[in-house]
């Protein structure tokens, strides 16, 4: 059997290629959008992973989300500092820190927190340099500093407002760059750290009395994970705050981009359904020749089993090879674009083995071929037989 398999497929090795080729293309950008994807979702998701609670003042659950995690959107109203100390001054608070937003450099948002940040949400630890530790200096997320082409001891001044525009410069306090992330895939790459006391000192007003310090919300991380439930509730009670579950937010966002998913779900499918149609097109083309194979090995005294498993084989070894061409284009493309998806997008694909997805379609492209085929196998052997029976 595998020599007339070797023997059909080179009398037929241009359209066989044609096929392959048609089916690998197909295959490798339907697992190339789904890594993507995954990619996404990865990131957002590796961003509140060690956020159990976000706290700020009243707002929806995905704006306080957006604008305290990703640095999208406007800022809530922000919270006395000393008002969060108290109400987080709980045995099941194992740790929290203070974001505030507002100032932008060149365009890139400005996070103000406290050095306890990178301990708690940044275990990729700094690629250069190490946490600000006094006043004046400020950290980078990769992205930022790849696009910039900042290195350590960079001199830099933000400006005031928010990072769709640049605003009125602080000019008041110059800044030294003293830490450089590593990528994790999340906001943070695109952003600059501050400590919060210089967030404060930037937006005195030398003619007014200091106001008390604020921040627009707080991460938190909780001792044990029953303990967050009771802890959401009772922050929520308080008429000046909000708390908010980000897994659950998170899960709501998703909602709200649910038509986005199921457009690139719609282009994959249409893409294997082309890809289907062009091999049913290809052995429609071929059942004349198929005629003629089935009536040669019937005369050969061939059994019916080799008559019909010949095709069959033949076909789910196309999708087989179609899909390992196509594995091998995955893996192609990835390390091609892999870093200008971090470097422009902040997109981090996922460098794994074999998913569960493309494991589906693997089955599938084993499967898929020989059913489509079948009719045009079916239509050659019956074409074999009344063939022989007008001979007679």
């Amino acid at each position: 059997m595998l020599n007339a398999l070797w023997q059909s497929a080179r009398y037929r090795a241009g359209s066989l290629i044609w096929v392959v080729l048609s089916l690998a293309l197909a295959l490798g950008l339907v697992m190339l959008v789904e890594r993507l994807r995954d990619g996404v979702r990865d990131g957002f998701s590796q961003s509140v992973a060690k956020i159990d609670l976000v706290v700020g003042a009243p707002a929806g659950d995905i704006q306080l989300l957006l604008h305290s995690v990703f640095q999208l959107g406007a800022p809530t109203q922000s919270i006395p500092l000393a008002r969060l100390e108290q109400v987080l001054a709980q045995p099941s608070v194992e740790w929290w820190v203070p974001i505030a937003l507002g100032d932008n450099y060149r365009g890139h948002a400005v996070v103000a927190t406290q050095a306890d940040y990178f301990d708690y949400l940044t275990p990729e630890g700094f690629s250069q340099g190490q946490a600000f530790a006094s006043s004046g200096q400020l950290v980078m997320g990769a992205r930022v500093a790849t696009k910039l082409g900042y290195s350590l001891g960079q001199s830099m001044q933000v400006a005031h407002g928010q990072a769709q525009a640049l605003g009125d410069q602080h000019d008041q306090l110059t800044f030294e760059l003293v830490g450089i992330l590593n990528p994790t895939g999340g906001p943070i790459d695109n952003a600059v750290l501050m400590d919060i006391a210089d967030f404060q000192t930037l937006h005195v007003d030398p003619l007014r009395p200091s106001p008390p310090a604020a921040a627009n919300a707080a991460l938190v991380g909780v001792t044990v994970p029953f303990a967050l439930f009771q802890l959401q509730r009772q922050l929520s009670a308080e008429p000046d705050l909000t708390a908010t579950l980000p897994g659950v937010a998170l899960s709501r966002l998703w909602a709200v981009f649910g038509g986005a998913e199921r457009a690139l779900e719609l282009l994959s499918l249409a893409l294997l359904v082309c890809a289907g149609l062009t091999l049913l097109a290809q052995t429609m083309s071929q059942v004349e020749r198929r005629t003629r194979e089935m009536a040669l090995y019937r005369a050969m005294g061939a059994p019916l089993r080799y008559s019909l498993g010949l095709p069959i084989v033949e076909s789910a070894l196309i999708g087989l090879v179609s899909w390992s061409v196509a594995w091998c284009l995955l893996l192609a493309a990835s390390t091609l674009i892999s870093d200008w998806l971090q470097q422009s997008q902040g997109i981090l694909l996922p460098q794994t083995g074999v998913t569960g997805f493309e494991g589906a379609l693997l089955i599938a492209s084993a499967i898929a071929p020989v059913v489509l085929s079948a009719l045009p196998h079916w239509l050659a052997w019956r074409r074999s037989q009344l063939n022989s029976l007008e001979r007679l």
